[in-house]
């Protein structure tokens, strides 16, 4: 009987303590209650300022886009883009041009003033009487100089160039007696080195104008008939 009082007793202090929770809870929500109104009139002047923001971006919209105008202009910007394209090649074009005439010209001056050079010497004055008397002979002559190794043994100049005779006289009645042909032939030292100078000067070269003579003696076993001092006299 005792244990069943303790027991209602401890009930009804817990219901004591449940109700005063609640109690407790309701004054914080009542306070609360009472603090809106302030907290209201303290967002009012921010929440004004927002409505007359509003009120002025509504008055002063934007004006309208042109859409087709916008369009149009950005079309005439794509042209002017693809304009520029071809433009811009044609310069490099151009430039390329202008470097390889550059380079031909810087040759072509290198060249002038290397047979300037040549002109001061005997061997100079020979190379150039032959390129007067036949420009073909003289530019197979300079592929000749410059390609040895295309031929088994040696290519003799033409006497034009490979021989001088150091009084004018005894140059001219060599000149006479030998004629024109052979003053600007060349000559081949073997059967093999006469085809393939012919190659090379008519098929390669595409010149015409060329003599070619073909000797298989050495030219260390020719002796002159009569001596200097014969011709002299």
């Amino acid at each position: 009987m005792a244990e069943k009082s303790e027991n209602q007793a401890s009930n009804i202090e817990n219901a004591i303590e449940a109700k005063k929770q609640q109690i407790k809870e309701l004054d914080g929500e009542n306070a609360a209650a009472k603090k809106l109104p302030d907290k209201a009139r303290q967002n009012m002047p921010g929440l004004q300022r927002n409505k007359t923001a509003l009120e002025r971006a509504i008055e002063n919209k934007p004006a309208d886009i042109d859409f087709p105008a916008y369009n149009e202009s950005l079309r005439e910007v794509t042209r002017q883009i693809r304009d520029i394209d071809p433009r811009r090649e044609e310069i490099r074009l151009e430039i390329g041009s202008l470097s390889q005439n550059i380079q031909q010209r810087a040759a072509i001056i290198e060249q002038a003033e290397a047979e300037k050079a040549s002109l001061n010497t005997q061997a100079g004055q020979q190379v150039n009487k032959l390129k007067r008397a036949s420009p073909e002979a003289h530019r197979a002559w300079e592929w000749i100089q410059k390609h040895p190794e295309r031929f088994q043994g040696e290519i003799y100049g033409p006497p034009r160039v490979s021989c001088s005779a150091k009084d004018p006289r005894s140059a001219r009645q060599v000149e006479s007696a030998l004629g024109e042909g052979e003053m600007i032939a060349f000559t081949a030292t073997s059967r093999d080195d006469y085809r393939e100078l012919g190659k090379v000067v008519h098929d390669e070269l595409r010149l015409d104008r060329i003599n070619i003579r073909q000797s298989d003696t050495p030219l260390a076993n020719f002796r002159a008939p009569c001596t200097d001092e014969q011709l002299r006299s």
